[in-house]
């Protein structure tokens, strides 16, 4: 694959930061296998390399396809060695990232996704009520089957879940939503034609955007609905201030709402609403009946149509040179991000590792 670096430099240099702010973990980063992929979107081999770390100075490569737009990483570990981050590290660096360093019992943490989960459900069947359709729906990602619980309270609907992590997964069924432990790349489970099919803060984790958005087309009814909630890279670029902030190794794909339209309609979809936050005033983020919405995201609904998945992509001309316009015209400003926002991280970790040193010494002197 042809690279090519930024004529302007758009990431931050030094190692001293990532000493302070890089919390050791015991995943194997440095011998994980690797991949070189083309884009999903378009085929190309042409891309940008925008950055070559991540928020948590972890190194990788985040690239532009030249051609269409789309934001990815690459190279990137492959599915066994992104299987196995998500079974050992994953939500370890969520709470690391977060300041976070004690560990907590996994049943409390769960217990946390699911209500936080159905309070994000329920705001999000609320907003996107007057597109969907009634009957089955089925979450990608689903998590600990809150999201899933939120759109069966709010819309009185039959719903399944489809995740990969066994534990979350199970946690779910307990909860009365039914779930599969599986990918949906290797699910041998049998599905029935869905009416509604959801992938909310999934699409960025996914290995292939691409396969997803076909398998959905495949798994809905004749007018089934695909409902997305995707992080905007350009609104977490615009609000830090610092490229590498927007850039995590568990998101393999990255999207501006430009590029999202244009990947969704060439899935064989017809979009019927979209919004993003990015263009929201104070007054719709206040607005009490999307308390539970994440910000920074865009949001879509699509009907099936009956056009083949893939079998023509929307001419794209000028969508790259768009896209990479808008994100050279956002100032950067690293150190401001780090006095920011890095510093409190920096201090919550001292405050933690204080007390842990405080705990041993009270467990010795006892």
């Amino acid at each position: 694959m042809r690279m090519k670096g930024l004529d302007r430099p758009m990431r931050p240099r030094g190692g001293f930061l990532r000493t302070l702010l890089l919390t050791r973990s015991p995943f194997p980063y440095e011998t994980a296998d690797h991949e070189e992929i083309p884009c999903d979107l378009c085929g190309s081999a042409d891309c940008r390399v925008l950055s070559t770390k991540d928020r948590n100075y972890l190194d990788v490569r985040a690239c532009i396809c030249t051609r269409c737009g789309l934001i990815f990483l690459n190279p990137r570990m492959t599915k066994e060695w992104y299987g196995r981050y998500y079974q050992e590290e994953y939500r370890a660096q969520m709470a690391r990232f977060k300041g976070r360093f004690d560990a907590r019992p996994e049943e409390e943490d769960l217990a946390g996704l699911y209500r936080r989960g159905t309070r994000h459900g329920l705001a999000l069947a609320a907003l996107a009520q007057p597109y969907l359709r009634r009957g089955l729906t089925i979450e990608v990602g689903s998590s600990a089957g809150g999201v899933l619980n939120g759109f069966k309270q709010a819309l009185d609907v039959e719903v399944r879940g489809i995740e990969p992590s066994g534990s979350e997964a199970q946690w779910a069924n307990r909860q009365g939503i039914p779930t599969d432990a599986a990918l949906i790349e290797s699910t041998a489970c049998a599905l029935p034609p869905a009416a509604n099919i959801l992938c909310v803060q999934s699409l960025n984790h996914l290995l292939s955007p691409r396969f997803f958005l076909g398998w959905a087309h495949g798994h809905l009814d004749p007018q089934g609905c695909l409902l997305l909630e995707v992080m905007n890279f350009r609104h977490v670029l615009r609000r830090f201030q610092c490229l590498r902030r927007a850039i995590q190794i568990d998101h393999t794909y990255m999207f501006v709402p430009e590029v999202l339209r244009h990947f969704v309609i060439a899935a064989g979809f017809d979009i019927l609403w979209m919004e993003q936050d990015e263009d929201s005033g104070p007054a719709r983020r206040s607005d009490p009946q999307r308390a539970g919405l994440p910000g920074y995201h865009i949001r879509l609904v699509a009907r099936k149509s009956g056009r083949a998945p893939f079998a023509h992509i929307p001419e794209m001309e000028g969508v790259y040179e768009h896209t990479m316009q808008s994100l050279e015209s956002i100032p950067l400003s690293p150190i401001g991000y780090f006095f920011r926002h890095e510093a409190r991280y920096l201090a919550r970790r001292i405050k933690s590792r204080l007390r842990r040193r405080g705990s041993r010494g009270e467990a010795g002197r006892g």
